[in-house]
């Protein structure tokens, strides 16, 4: 390597370190005019186009990098990071998957490797993955938390309570733990929690996430214990420091539902994709959990796949403000092809004609009707709770977790009765289609249930589907505070 290549290179390292990405990207294609066969650089290059939000130019440098350099963990690991961006699941799970045979002696390879497999639904590789990350470095919170939120998915609790606890001993201020150990709370752990959450909110800035968070930790704290004139305050205070974040766009209802004006034929077969959808928080995460163990059904994971497609279809960024939040791009439904983004949405989520594929997304409920027309063969269960609860349990969740605008009150509790407005109309229009779950029957009467959602998607029922893990704590957990939730709802009217 001649002098002027090393200078760049290491110019180019030195950039990209700071976050100084044009820099970086000039440095590194000042190497490969140099030498077109330097993988490093074509990596390094990938790394940038990928956090730029450019995938689909991430995905042909990493691709020529992998040919000069075959069999490289890192490679593979941005790779699938790559496809996982623009929603390409099977090409991301075949590389993702191709990673695991390679050597591990990258750090921050083998943890972004595992934060991948962790997307996909490949939690028990996820957590392979992150025991590796562990054992290869110093204790590091980060690692602990990551593998916690792997172990929950696949049940293991005990294991997830552990996990949280290490990451808050090495760093008592990871808020995002405290409100995981707070869920737990609900579950029994100790009270000596609620003590020091507070303290730790007097620490934090309050126009800042990590107040929010710790805020709505104290609360489930005080909740669980039965305290709730206490956690009510608390959550006025929560609500109070959300003002002074500015408000998102609201959701254009009307033009979602003129995606479809008049009633659609049922499908004529059971073959899926298969469309878990229903509000946040309404146990659309728990039906997925639980059908995701039947061997004839695969989940796509945490990735919004046809909501990704969907963008590429409309050339949209997916870092751009969601189309069901700008009536521009709502329209633009209107003139899209169905066909082909149907055909796209198969050819980039499922390799070959293995189990049914389903996504358990609660923001599809708003792009049923452009689902159902793109594909034809599609079936949904719509999970439903009780109102005041769904509300409550929206409240209760961190802004970005959320999914739909929780700073304003009374706006949220106006797009939940719209949401209801719109399922009505997706029920009317996708006859033979849409099969509503209950939530409270579900955690109450699983068997029941998912024998009837099984028969609904052409399945047969297996008996020892595991729903152990299911309680009904959450059931009627609003009714402590309803007048005061009903006194705001009476407002926004």
């Amino acid at each position: 390597m001649d002098n002027r290549i090393q200078q760049l290179w290491r110019r180019g390292l030195d950039h990209l370190r700071i976050g100084n990405l044009e820099a970086a990207q000039a440095c590194f294609e000042g190497v490969l005019l140099r030498d077109p066969t330097h993988a490093a650089a074509l990596l390094r290059l990938a790394t940038i186009h990928l956090r730029r939000g450019a995938p689909a130019t991430a995905i042909q440098l990493a691709e020529q990098a992998l040919a000069l350099a075959p069999g490289r963990m890192e490679v593979l690991a941005l790779l699938a990071r790559a496809h996982l961006a623009s929603a390409s699941l099977a090409h991301a799970r075949d590389c993702a998957v191709r990673a695991l045979d390679c050597s591990r002696d990258n750090l921050a390879v083998v943890e972004s490797l595992g934060m991948v497999l962790s997307q996909l639904g490949e939690h028990a590789a996820a957590i392979e993955m992150f025991d590796a990350a562990i054992a290869m470095s110093a204790p590091a919170a980060v690692l602990f938390f990551n593998r916690a939120i792997a172990q929950r998915s696949v049940g293991k609790m005990a294991a997830y309570e552990q996990d949280i606890l290490a990451c808050l001993a090495l760093d008592s201020g990871h808020v995002k733990a405290h409100w995981h150990l707070a869920q737990l709370r609900r579950q029994g752990i100790g009270g000596e929690h609620a003590t020091s959450l507070p303290l730790l909110m007097a620490r934090a800035p309050r126009d800042r996430v990590q107040y929010e968070v710790l805020g709505l930790s104290l609360f489930q704290e005080l909740d669980s214990q039965g305290r709730y004139d206490e956690a009510w305050k608390i959550l006025e205070d929560v609500f109070a420091s959300r003002q002074l974040q500015p408000a998102r766009p609201l959701v254009d209802w009307p033009a979602l539902r003129q995606v479809i004006d008049g009633p659609l034929p049922a499908p004529t077969e059971a073959r899926g994709p298969i469309f878990i959808i229903g509000l946040p928080r309404s146990g659309v995460a728990v039906l997925g959990r639980l059908l995701e163990r039947h061997p004839k059904l695969r989940c796509l994971g945490s990735v919004p796949a046809f909501s990704r497609r969907l963008d590429a279809a409309l050339s949209r960024s997916p870092a751009a403000a969601p189309h069901w939040q700008n009536s521009g791009a709502t329209a633009a439904l209107h003139g899209l092809d169905f066909d082909a983004l149907g055909r796209d949405y198969l050819e980039h989520v499922a390799l070959d004609a293995g189990p049914m594929i389903f996504e358990n997304h609660p923001i599809n409920a708003l792009l049923a009707g452009t689902i159902a027309r793109a594909l034809p063969q599609a079936r949904f269960l719509h999970v439903t709770r009780d109102p005041m609860d769904n509300a409550l349990s929206l409240l209760t969740l961190p802004r970005a977790d959320a999914g739909l605008e929780n700073e304003d009150v009374p706006r949220l509790l106006r797009d939940l009765a719209c949401h209801q407005q719109m399922m009505r109309h997706w029920q009317e229009n996708l006859p033979g289609r849409i099969m509503d779950v209950q939530y409270e029957s579900l955690v109450r009467k699983p068997e029941m249930v998912l024998r009837v959602a099984c028969a609904f998607l052409g399945l047969r029922f297996k008996a020892d589907l595991d729903t152990h893990d299911l309680h009904d704590r959450c059931i009627g957990r609003a009714k402590p505070y309803a007048k005061r939730l009903q006194a705001i709802e009476a407002e926004s009217i």
